[in-house]
C-alpha cells in the first residue's frame, strides 16, 4: 500500500521530476504504477487490497476525529486550569485521564497510545470530573463524546488486523517480484526525496516511514 502511495506520489509530480533524471519520464511513471497495480492483483488479490484500504481509511477516519476532539479538550483543561492555585488541579485532571502518560506518543505512534488514552479516559472520567470541567465551560457534549472512539477505533482495528491475516501466503515468486519492485519504488522515493529536502511537504510524499504511518 506504501509502495502504491508512493508511485502514485511520483506520476503526480513526474513533470518536474522528469528534469531530475533522464530515465524518469511520464511513460515510466505510468508503468511503475501498472506494474505495481498488476503484481497486487495477481500475488495478493484486488479484492484483498481494496478491502485493507477501506478498513485503513475507515481508521484513519476514526483516529483524526478522535486526535481532534481530544486535542480540543486537552487545549481548554490546559487554559481553564492555567491561573494559580488551579495548576496542580489541571496536571491532576490529565494525569487520571491518561494525557501525561499517553498523549505526547499519540501523533507519533499512532492507534495503540490513542486506544490506551481513550481507555484511561473512560475509564477514570466519573460524573463529578464531568461537572468540574464541565462547569469551566467545556462543553458536556464534547466531554461525554470522547470516550464513543474508543468502541469505534478498536472495532476498526479488529477489521484492519483481520484483513491482514487473510491475506495469501506469497511463494517464492511472488516475493522476488513483489521485493524487486518494492527495491526499484523505494530506489526513486530515496532520490525524490532528496531532491525536496527542502519542501517538507513534497519531501514527506515521498518518505516511507511516514506514509506507513499514515496508513495505520
Amino acid at each position: 500500500m506504501a509502495c502504491q502511495t508512493l508511485a502514485a506520489n511520483f506520476k503526480d509530480n513526474i513533470e518536474e521530476l522528469a528534469l531530475v533524471r533522464d530515465n524518469w519520464t511520464p511513460e515510466y511513471a505510468a508503468d511503475m504504477e501498472t506494474r505495481l497495480k498488476e503484481a497486487i492483483g495477481k500475488y495478493i488479490g484486488v479484492d484483498n487490497m481494496s478491502g485493507l484500504k477501506k478498513a485503513t481509511n475507515a481508521l484513519n477516519i476514526v483516529i483524526n476525529q478522535a486526535k481532534k476532539d481530544v486535542n480540543f479538550f486537552y487545549k481548554q483543561v490546559n487554559a481553564d486550569f492555567d491561573a494559580e492555585p488551579l495548576r496542580q488541579r489541571r496536571d491532576a485532571i490529565l494525569q487520571t485521564l491518561g494525557f501525561n502518560t499517553y498523549w505526547k506518543n499519540v501523533s507519533n505512534t499512532g492507534q495503540t497510545d490513542m486506544i490506551n488514552l481513550l481507555q484511561t479516559y473512560k475509564q477514570n472520567l466519573t460524573d463529578e470530573l464531568k461537572q468540574e470541567i464541565n462547569s469551566k465551560g467545556t462543553t458536556m457534549a464534547l466531554i461525554e463524546r470522547i470516550p464513543t472512539y474508543l468502541e469505534q477505533l478498536q472495532a476498526a482495528n479488529n477489521t484492519q488486523e483481520q484483513l491482514k491475516s487473510t491475506t495469501p501466503e506469497l511463494t517464492e515468486e511472488a516475493n522476488s517480484v513483489l521485493n524487486s519492485l518494492y527495491q526499484e519504488v523505494i530506489a526513486m522515493a530515496k532520490i525524490a526525496k532528496a531532491y525536496y529536502d527542502s519542501d517538507p511537504v513534497k519531501r514527506n510524499q515521498f518518505t516511507i516511514h511516514y506514509i506507513i504511518r499514515n496508513l495505520h
